[in-house]
């Protein structure tokens, strides 16, 4: 391979691997895995004689998963302490909750990191695969990323079913009056309902389905008179994502702010709800002065790929839950390249896999 390709003399010859001819550019979306996209295009039919890809670097990706609890009065909950002894809120109201925060590193292209791979044509069986990004996945093998974890379905309460009131109730000319009548219909069907439990209620079914299906209704029932007066709230899940950028030190800012009432915002005036994210440093390639980094650069003329360092990242909420995980981060590695000889023919060719996220190898394999 080569010096990232700023000049045609920078492009990467691949004599160094005889068996690579054909190019698979695998149009995979990292946030639409169910559009994946795969087309072969061969060096040479379009009048290309190569492919170029990028080295990743490392993006730092906190996700917070929140649970939103939309509350909405029942239309007599003024009248729920005369008539049933307890009080109901009177008025709306949103709360929100921190489910769970995921921290990742992700890869986006490094434009400074580009180069070229050149194609000999003896040998049409090999291939490069890239991601739509154009990052380094693989040499003489495909690469199907992982699809992204399946988001949990919205939660709510099912629709209630109307409750069963008597004529009295539609004919009564004022709410007091009719917050009286819900009320007895109420304490009825629940009477009810405590003699089908207890097996004291007279031609009543003892088992089997008629006994589930009566007891279902009595229950519905219960819950839609109760939702007359305290309410009923409906429950959503929802995510808010942070893009921050890795450095060669370590740092502590607040990355955004919780509320309860207002769930995650980019600012507020009280310093106790900001969250607090910690980035440390835990291992790091030895730097390179400017003349060692040119001298390496022109030695560079295998397949480049990134061995990352590490870093620990930790995100605290206001309550002190914590949630920390150490992360590959480019930054803070060295880019290396692979042995030249590595492909000398077709017959021992083999299969190179690559994390585009981080530009790391991963595999060496026998081709099949």
């Amino acid at each position: 391979m080569g010096r990232p390709n700023k000049t045609t003399s920078q492009k990467l010859n691949l004599t160094l691997f005889v068996g690579l001819l054909g190019m698979l550019l695998a149009w995979l979306p990292i946030k639409a895995y169910s559009q994946v996209k795969v087309t072969r295009v061969y060096p040479y039919s379009t009048g290309e004689k190569g492919v170029t890809y990028f080295l990743p670097k490392s993006v730092v990706k906190i996700t917070f998963t929140l649970e939103k609890t939309s509350y909405h009065s029942g239309v007599f909950a003024p009248y729920a302490e005369v008539l049933l002894g307890e009080s109901a809120p009177l008025s709306d109201a949103v709360s929100y909750k921190v489910q769970q925060v995921a921290i990742e590193s992700v890869g986006i292209p490094d434009t400074e990191q580009r180069y070229a791979v050149e194609f000999r044509p003896q040998t049409p069986a090999s291939f490069v695969t890239l991601t739509r990004e154009g990052l380094l996945a693989g040499i003489n093998t495909e690469w199907i990323p992982e699809p992204p974890p399946t988001k949990e379905q919205l939660k709510k309460r099912s629709a209630l079913p109307r409750p069963a009131l008597p004529v009295e109730y539609a004919q009564a000319t004022s709410q007091a009056m009719r917050a009286k009548i819900a009320a007895e219909t109420l304490f009825s069907f629940r009477e009810d309902l405590m003699l089908l439990l207890t097996g004291k209620a007279e031609n009543a079914p003892k088992d089997g389905e008629a006994y589930q299906e009566t007891l279902r209704f009595l229950r519905d029932q219960v819950s839609s008179l109760e939702a007359l007066f305290y309410g009923d709230s409906l429950q959503e899940n929802l995510s808010r994502e942070y893009l921050l950028e890795p450095s060669l030190e370590e740092s502590h800012k607040a990355v955004a702010y919780f509320s309860p009432t207002k769930g995650i915002v980019n600012g507020l005036a009280s310093e106790e709800e900001a969250i607090a994210y910690h980035y440390k440093v835990l291992s790091v390639a030895q730097p390179l002065s400017p003349e060692e980094e040119k001298k390496r650069d022109r030695r560079l003329d295998g397949i480049v790929y990134n061995v990352p360092g590490l870093a620990e990242v930790s995100i605290v909420l206001p309550d002190g839950v914590t949630y920390k995980r150490e992360l590959p981060i480019t930054q803070l590695g060295n880019r290396v390249l692979l042995n030249k000889e590595i492909n000398r023919n077709k017959s021992d060719a083999v299969m190179i896999s690559f994390n585009p996220a981080t530009g790391q190898l991963r595999a060496i394999q026998e081709s099949k």
